[in-house]
């Protein structure tokens, strides 16, 4: 949870259970919002316009293209 005013930045940590090399990308994040592997990041401090809650999907791939999507909400106050 952030609050109006702060960064958005966290790590998104993925394994792979056979340790196989994957691919994580963003799929349809808030405008505000910039993905580079294996971080999200805001590039600006976060607005009253950014406020609510927002759901982020995540999809993930191995080398084999098996992929998985997950998604977790990002809640600005």
């Amino acid at each position: 949870m952030y609050n109006v005013g702060q960064t958005i930045g966290f790590l998104i940590a993925v394994t792979d259970a056979e340790g196989d090399v994957t691919t994580t990308t963003a799929v349809d994040p808030p405008s505000f919002v910039t993905f580079t592997a294996p971080s999200l990041n805001n590039n600006t401090v976060t607005t009253a316009a950014n406020a609510g809650i927002h759901t982020i999907a995540m999809r993930v791939c191995d080398v084999w293209n098996a992929c998985t999507i997950e998604s977790f909400r990002l809640i600005i106050n």
